[in-house]
Formats: C-alpha cells, structure tokens, sequence
C-alpha cells in the first residue's frame, strides 16, 4: 500500500471496536469519520475533499442555519436585484436568525419552522410578511439541496402546500 500524501488523512483501524477511522485537516480543523470498513472510511475522504475543493461545507461538518443563511445571501447577491438582496438580507437578520440561527441545518425540521411560522403570526406580523419569510426559507433550502447540504428528500418538508403561511 502507498503512502498517503500531507493533507490526505490516515486511515487506520481502531482497537476498541474493530472500526476504522481516519482524520484529516481541512481549512485548518481536523476533522475523524468513522466507518465499518477501510473503503467506506476511504470514500467519506473523498467526499470531504471533494466538498472543500468546491468551496462547499465538509460533509458532517456541523453547519448551522444562521451560517447557511449567511452563506446563501453571499450566492444570492450576485443573482438577484439590490432592493430583493436588501429584503432577504433583513427578513434573514429580523427573523430567521434569531429564532432558527443556532439550529444546526442537519436538524433543522419542518415542526419547528412551522411553530417559527405560527410564533410570528402570533407575534403580529402580516400574513404577507410571514409570506415573504417562508419565500426566503423555501428559495435558501432548495438551494440547500443543490448544493448536497440538505437530503432531496426532505425537501417536501418546507414547501408551501398544506400549510398555514398566510392563511
């Protein structure tokens, strides 16, 4: 077997539990996955390093949604008008953040964005500002999805139908 290259982990196999296990720098953090076999461990690397060379969070890296957030208006910026980037940016930090922000996005599930919605209509905002809140969610975690952060799977969680946004 060659040797790995600085930057590419190690792999080895753990004598508590018979698993393996690898750890890699990236961006400066270490980070370990585990697995049941080297080849597993070997393509969780992969999907590390592919992840960092498209400028994308490392898989199992702890993300929350107020970093998403913030890294989805950084995309947006580029593809909307200054006053749209302007609206989301201020519904993100009146809204969002403080009431979703420390969730990490891996956890993030469709009750609590639904009492987020209820907590606001409660709270006595307008049935079209609830609206536009859910329009950000919706548009920032299908963007989710593209970028692998987020289970397509889960995306029929935060869609509009069905629910009570602006009713």
């Amino acid at each position: 077997m060659a040797k790995r290259a600085n930057g590419e982990g190690s792999i080895y196999k753990r004598k508590s539990d018979g698993s393996y296990c690898a750890s890699v720098l990236v961006n400066g953090k270490r980070h370990t996955v585990y697995g049941r076999s080297r080849d597993v461990v070997r393509n969780k690397l992969h999907d590390m390093a592919t992840a960092q060379k498209e400028g994308l969070p490392v898989p199992g890296q702890r993300q929350t949604v107020a970093s998403f957030f913030d890294a989805w208006l950084d995309d947006a910026k580029a593809t909307v008008r200054i006053r749209t980037y302007e609206r989301y940016k201020q519904l993100v930090t009146v809204h969002i953040e403080p009431a979703l922000g420390k969730t990490p996005l891996a956890r993030l599930e469709a009750l609590a964005i639904q009492r987020f919605y209820r907590k606001l209509m409660d709270g006595g905002l307008s049935a079209t500002t609830v609206h536009q809140v859910h329009a950000v969610i919706h548009r920032a975690l299908s963007r989710a999805v593209r970028w692998g952060l987020v289970p397509a799977t889960s995306r029929r969680w935060w869609t509009l139908r069905g629910s009570s946004v602006g009713k």
